[in-house]
């Protein structure tokens, strides 16, 4: 046990998992009672009671009356000022809020013990001698086709359909329909998406603009009932897609249609490029994470599964959406468990080596992206630092320093060159 006479704590640590600390603060009664005299004396001077000038009630009536707020308000303020002294002396970081596990008040003073996770730093002591195969990617004809057809679909317009003609899957309907006595009501969907009730979308096929009838709708998640409705197709678009020449092409700022054909291989190229590096990197790093078995803090698993699952837990769920909520909850935790330790190897990779992203590299990007935007890259800064974009945008820097590193080191073989 380490003893600081200065401080007036007593303090001591123990490991019950490889990233898991209890610490135990024990505080002096005199400290206890300098804490607690700030307290009452706080509060005295706050309270209004009759027959007591203000600033002036004694603080024996302080403690009979609120006696059991003034304990709390010593506990939050001796948790405050000795807790962090407590984790500076014994060199600490906690990297979740604490767990308190204990609180006694006793003749020796206040003993707590607070349960912690800390940054997990296991060595990884291999990040070389591996060989992964880079994947190859090929952009077919097929595949540029296949991407100049969704530019098309991407700059379709929508026009009336032809006079008297049907809507069909994939026309756009303005349908006017009206239960019993009620006001019409005007609903706007395309056909063929699921949007709308099956025997609606059917209905509706039958009619051309500005036609109307009586038809029976039944409700697909309730099959017995059945809607009695009056329906008038007011309007129906069709879709037009743009032709595939060299009009189409300026119109996305090129010359000609073969020049579009040429920019859409080259980006299918570039995006299929990207993709084999990523396989490359999640190999790599799947041999390292294979080599170096350790565990990882449940803290850090928890924080993953609730950014997984956003605001899924909420309190005022019914008891078999919170019960179904659990049950997802512990299906993701491989995944999450896996995202965690995935990024621990990172950050150790990153840390042994010294390739945490530099302040130039940092400067270089942000300012890449002030004039992307047309803004003051100081401007920018600020704006990213206050989302949290800025601290994401080091650790996408940091990960690709460390793949470099990790490729630098380690074979690369290209698919299909063993059998040449």
């Amino acid at each position: 046990m380490t003893t600081d006479t200065s401080a007036e704590l007593q303090t001591s640590v123990e490991s019950p998992a490889a990233w898991t600390r209890r610490l135990t603060v024990v505080v002096p009664p005199a400290r206890v009672a300098r804490v607690r005299e700030r307290v009452v004396r706080t509060l005295a001077q706050r309270l209004r009671l009759p027959g007591f000038r203000p600033g002036h009630v004694p603080a024996r009536l302080v403690e009979q009356r609120f006696g059991s707020a003034v304990d709390q308000e010593v506990q939050e303020r001796l948790l405050q000022e000795t807790y962090r002294e407590a984790l500076a002396r014994e060199g600490l970081e906690p990297i979740a809020p604490a767990e308190i596990e204990r609180w006694e008040v006793g003749e020796q003073g206040v003993t707590f013990v607070a349960r912690f996770d800390v940054r997990p730093t296991p060595e990884i002591a291999r990040v070389h001698g591996f060989t992964v195969t880079r994947p190859k990617l090929e952009v077919t004809d097929t595949d540029v086709a296949q991407a100049l057809e969704s530019l098309r679909e991407d700059l379709a317009t929508y026009g009336p359909l032809p006079a008297a003609e049907r809507p069909a899957v994939g026309d756009v309907v303005t349908v006017e329909i009206r239960r019993g006595d009620e006001a019409p009501q005007r609903v706007r969907f395309p056909l063929g998406e699921g949007r709308a009730w099956p025997d609606l979308e059917d209905a509706v096929r039958t009619l051309a603009p500005g036609e109307e009838a009586d038809f029976e709708l039944r409700d697909p998640s309730q099959p017995e009932r059945v809607e009695r409705v009056h329906l008038r197709l007011v309007e129906g678009q069709r879709r037009e897609l743009p032709s595939l020449d060299d009009a189409f092409a300026q119109r996305l700022g090129l010359d000609s249609l073969e020049s579009l054909r040429q920019r859409v291989r080259a980006d299918l190229e570039a995006a299929a490029a990207r993709r084999a590096d990523e396989a490359v990197h999640e190999a790599l790093l799947q041999w390292i994470l294979d080599a170096h078995r350790f565990d990882v803090p449940p803290s850090l698993v928890e924080r993953t599964l609730d950014l997984m699952l956003g605001d899924s837990r909420a309190e005022e769920a019914s008891d078999e959406a919170w019960a179904q909520q659990q049950q997802l909850r512990e299906a993701l935790r491989p995944q999450a468990e896996a995202a965690v330790r995935r990024r621990i190897v990172l950050e150790r990779i990153a840390d042994q080596y010294g390739l945490h992203a530099t302040a130039e590299q940092v400067g270089e990007r942000v300012t890449e992206i002030a004039r992307r935007l047309g803004r003051p890259a100081a401007d920018v800064r600020r704006r990213m630092e206050r989302s949290g974009d800025l601290e994401r945008l080091e650790w996408e820097i940091t990960e690709a320093n460390v793949f470099a590193f990790l490729v630098e080191r380690n074979t690369v073989v290209p698919e299909g060159a063993a059998s040449e």
